[in-house]
């Protein structure tokens, strides 16, 4: 029989959750440090006023069995349950440009059909991009059926072949082989342009090959569900305790150093910002090769992230938009051109008054340096007001049914996600650049005994699955 042992975990996100499911399964003693009050880290919503705001997941990896093993996971840590069905948004989203509106459908036929249809002088580059989106399907995804099977086997070693070709370049690059500039947003308005061209192919895979879904009541309910299988099995979750040390003695981890006082454990998980964590939480610094890397590639994917309280069902408006913008705005000295707009309305989620709607607004761009610099001269409140004021007049311009309308604003910026998370220059996500091999953070620290981490930065570009999948792989190594 394997020994019980103590383990402390730094973070209640994903990763630190699933981290502490899957040892207290193994029959350990789990305590999880958690610097907030509440858990689930990048992945929350909050409530402003009467509205619920979804700031932490957007589509879900794994919502289906087409993606098996990251489903599976999914339902072993309690995140899906009955009490949060799956529904499967068509079209994902409506991409809007100057009066033109194009939908990314989830069937590849409808959307390919759709995209001849709109300019058939792309048909070369049309078909061309769609045949690798049916080959990353088949690479990525569980065969639904024999033909479906027959045609993995066929597509999955040409994908394979295209893959280092794929690496070299970012989304927007990839996108390039379309001439026109509405059948290039459409497609490019999936992840960052700035992203490795992967992330799109396989998002758009996972979209299109029958999966990322959104579970009903968003990141709140999973990560509640979440907390509840911890519970279950025992885990004790510490909040507002901020750990400053990982305490390390003769080359073995020997616990933390939380709020001035001192926590033995036999195994130490570090599920937080892993750049961050390797800066602050180690009297001497860990020398290893992966170190050295990841700092090169610490390249922060940030957003301002402005949430609306709506009075009105904004009927006639899909939920998911991509407004597209004819010249970049300036705002906080970033340029944008794109709006990632999701409304959430009352009758269909229930995160609004009646007959009223939740609006959230991605605006992508490494915004850090603005606002450390207004908090620095003590015009934080004012600078948000005036961005928050500015960005609601372009959308008010592209969406007049909202005019008048907006009860309720809220502005995150990166300062607050760097204030609630501690993740470095306010990040959500890592940026992974085009002609880079994935950086994967080893789950088991080689130079120090009982030390792992997870979670975020632990594997580019991130996400909730990298969450999921890296808490699971180190408490595996306990």
């Amino acid at each position: 029989m394997s020994k019980i042992k103590t383990i402390a975990i730094v973070g209640a996100g994903v990763a630190g959750l699933s981290a502490a499911i899957r040892c207290a399964v193994k029959g350990h003693r789990v305590v999880v440090f958690e610097q907030g009050i509440n858990a689930g880290g990048v992945s929350v919503s909050w409530n402003r006023k009467g509205y619920h705001f979804e700031g932490g997941m957007h589509w879900l990896v794994g919502s289906s069995p087409r993606i098996g093993s990251i489903y599976r996971r999914w339902k072993e840590v309690g995140a899906l349950q009955d009490n949060n069905p799956i529904s499967f948004q068509d079209p994902v989203y409506v991409y809007r440009r100057d009066g033109v509106c194009l939908n990314l459908w989830r069937d590849i036929d409808k959307l390919e059909a759709e995209m001849l249809e709109f300019d058939p002088s792309e048909n070369k580059a049309t078909k061309r991009f769609c045949r690798t989106i049916r080959q990353a399907i088949s690479f990525f995804c569980a065969p639904g059926n024999a033909r479906e099977l027959l045609l993995k086997i066929v597509r999955t070693p040409v994908f394979a072949l295209k893959l280092p070709g794929i690496l070299k370049k970012n989304s927007g690059e990839l996108t390039s082989m379309f001439s026109n500039p509405y059948l290039r947003g459409l497609v490019n308005n999936m992840v960052d342009p700035e992203q490795n061209a992967i992330s799109l192919v396989y998002t758009m895979a996972t979209f299109l090959g029958g999966d990322s879904g959104y579970p009903k009541g968003g990141s709140t309910t999973m990560v509640q569900n979440m907390l509840e299988r911890a519970e279950s099995l025992g885990v004790e979750i510490s909040y507002r305790s901020k750990v400053e040390r990982v305490l390390v003695r003769d080359g073995r981890a020997i616990g933390v150093r939380c709020n001035g006082e001192l926590f033995p454990a036999d195994d130490v998980i570090v599920t937080t910002d892993t750049v961050r964590a390797l800066d602050t939480m180690f009297e001497t610094p860990l020398k290893e090769r992966w170190i050295k890397k990841l700092h090169v590639f610490k390249n922060p994917q940030t957003c301002m992230f402005l949430s609306l309280g709506v009075e009105s069902e904004l009927e006639g408006l899909h939920s998911g938009l991509r407004i597209e913008t004819k010249y970049p705005t300036n705002i906080a000295l970033t340029e944008h051109k794109s709006l990632w707009i999701s409304i959430y309305r009352a009758s269909e989620t229930g995160y609004a008054p009646e007959g009223c709607s939740a609006l959230t607004v991605i605006l992508f761009g490494d915004s850090y340096d603005f606002w450390k610099s207004a908090r620095e001269l003590g015009h934080y409140k004012d600078a948000k007001e005036k961005v928050a004021d500015f960005v609601i007049k372009v959308l008010e311009n592209e969406l007049p049914q909202l005019k008048d309308k907006i009860k309720v604003i809220d502005l995150a910026t990166p300062l607050t996600y760097e204030r609630y998370c501690g993740n470095f220059r306010g990040a959500w996500m890592s940026m992974w650049p085009k002609g880079v091999l994935p950086v994967s953070v080893p789950a088991t620290c080689r130079s120090v005994k009982g030390l792992h981490f997870a979670g975020f930065r632990t594997q580019l570009s991130g996400g909730l699955p990298v969450a999921l999948n890296s808490g699971y792989k180190s408490a595996s190594a306990v």
